[in-house]
């Protein structure tokens, strides 16, 4: 099943730089805003390798790497290591742990050890294809999860925690602390409990398939049947079963080409259709349905869409996950169904963005919607289907710039 692997990993020398200044989000959730600010932030930040600005991007980036790795701004571990990460936050005025580790994870085709739970897309695979190239590196790890039902990591995670850590940050309002295992017995037990386990990829699908292809080019180039490098992508692996795994929804903002006596009229064929005095009382209406449902935001008016059973029947097989998911059912029902949509879908986590973009005119409707849960994510991965973007947020991210592994 899965095989993990310690490794020695580059990171950034705390004598020369101060962490929180040269780490970032995951290059797909930096836009243009906080690219120009995270390249001003410091000359070291992990964003001239992720994403710079050269003409030459690629080479660029590998030119960078190289030259603070010579100026021992970047530091390779003398251990191999399995590397502990902590991320403590809050969520609606609720606190959180999440635990997880980086490793290295083999790659394998998807299927029964690695399962794969959303699309990708050509434009971000060659993007960060050309990038491997160049750098011969992860700059940043995939996250992966997996099922630790005896707690057994959960247990060392607690007992390293009370260690004095080897990064200890606050970044977005999330401390991140970071630890170090060189103990080999430790990692053997890490070893031992991913061996019979399957891996679900929860947040970089494209990064994976990338190291895949790079993989089998590199196999390709070279006869030799010895393992390699690039035989292994770095992942952050987070046990299922803790409380900080935490997935958020994903909002859609649309622009709806008619009147919106029209837009309720057409919802209530497919929806019992509520008026809400606010936003808590929506929330707290949407997370007691059972089948899917939506929030609606409409000139200043929140709303409840409640599935009718006919619809439900028509719009839902029990025997697919897939079907049963209320982002599969806005697409299909809503968008595709009553509507015809054909333009633009605006995303967002922030429902307060959401409703601010529809006051401002920039759209005329907010459709909430709920967080896909993490048993939906497992269902559909091992029956080997595939979600629409923007099923899954798990926050917070992972950060790029912790550590990199270089081939």
């Amino acid at each position: 099943m899965a095989q993990i692997k310690a490794f020695k990993g580059l990171l950034y020398n705390g004598s020369k730089v101060e962490i929180d200044k040269v780490i970032t989000p995951p290059y797909d959730v930096i836009g243009e805003e906080m690219r120009s600010y995270f390249h001003n932030l410091s000359p070291y930040n992990i964003i001239k390798l992720i994403l710079n600005d050269s003409d030459s991007p690629y080479k660029e980036a590998r030119k960078v790497l190289n030259s603070w790795i010579e100026k021992e701004v970047l530091v390779a571990d003398t251990d191999d290591a399995i590397y502990l990460y902590r991320q403590v936050f809050n969520y609606r005025g609720k606190s959180y742990n999440r635990y997880g580790f980086i490793s290295l994870l083999k790659l394998e085709d998807p299927g029964s050890e690695i399962l794969p739970h959303e699309k990708t897309y050509e434009g971000p695979k060659k993007d960060r294809f050309n990038l491997l190239i160049e750098t011969e590196a992860n700059l940043s790890p995939i996250f992966v999860a997996f099922s630790d039902k005896e707690k057994r990591l959960l247990d060392i995670f607690k007992k390293t925690e009370q260690t004095e850590a080897v990064f200890d940050f606050d970044f977005e309002n999330v401390i991140h602390s970071f630890w170090k295992i060189i103990d080999t017995d430790i990692i053997d037990q890490f070893k031992e409990v991913l061996s019979d386990k399957y891996i679900l990829i929860a947040d970089g699908h494209h990064r994976y398939e990338v190291a895949l292809n790079y993989r089998n080019l590199r196999r390709k180039e070279n006869s030799v049947s010895k393992e390699a490098p690039y035989d292994y992508v770095m992942s952050f692996f987070a046990p299922i079963e803790q409380e900080g795994l935490l997935i958020l929804p994903t909002h859609r903002l649309v622009n709806l080409e008619v009147e919106i006596s029209v837009m309720l009229n057409k919802l209530s064929g497919y929806f019992e259709v509520i008026v809400c005095d606010n936003k808590e009382q929506l929330f707290n209406g949407l997370c007691h349905q059972k089948y899917p449902s939506f929030g609606l935001y409409v000139e200043n008016k929140f709303y409840l869409l409640k599935i009718k059973k006919s619809a439900n029947n028509d719009f839902v097989d029990k025997s697919d996950p897939l079907s049963k998911l209320d982002v599969v059912v806005f697409q299909n029902l809503i968008l595709n169904n009553i509507f015809n949509y054909q333009s633009v879908v605006s995303y967002t986590q922030n429902e307060d963005e959401a409703i601010e973009r529809v006051n401002s005119g920039e759209f005329n409707a907010a459709f909430l919607l709920r967080a896909t849960s993490m048993e939906q994510v497992v269902d559909v991965a091992e029956k080997k289907l595939l979600m629409p973007q923007k099923s899954t947020y798990f926050y917070p991210k992972v950060l790029t710039g912790l550590l990199i592994h270089k081939f």
